[in-house]
């Protein structure tokens, strides 16, 4: 079971994603800052990285965080491979994307706001 990962929805954010990748799967939305970031943690951390990039699409960061939850669940759930996760930290958009009707479909029993980003965690 994974216990986190990280959804970055930031075009901006960079070089950071190497510190999270080293400890959790990541999701992190493509753009050219992020896709030189992303190169440079895959080459550090070898066959252990488990990045995945988000296609941009011509939705706010709100839509593609909901869109991408579904896609994270899907991959990362309990009927999958890695046999589920406890929680999701979300940076670059909104906690109010996340409405009650999608935390409970998906099975979220907290949310918690921190600074510049915010955990979705498993009931």
């Amino acid at each position: 079971m994974t216990s986190s990962i990280a959804l970055i929805l930031d075009p901006q954010f960079g070089t950071r994603v190497f510190d999270l990748a080293k400890d959790m799967p990541v999701w992190i939305v493509a753009s050219e800052q992020n896709k030189r970031a992303v190169e440079q943690a895959r080459a550090k951390l070898g066959i252990t990285a488990d990045i995945t990039t988000l296609s941009p699409a011509k939705e706010d960061a709100n839509d593609t965080c909901v869109r991408a939850l579904y896609d994270i669940d899907e991959h990362h759930g309990a009927g999958s491979l890695t046999g589920g996760y406890q929680q999701v930290r979300i940076f670059g958009c909104a906690p109010e994307s996340v409405t009650p009707a999608l935390m409970q479909e998906l099975g979220f029993g907290r949310i918690c706001a921190t600074g510049s980003e915010f955990t979705l965690e498993k009931s």
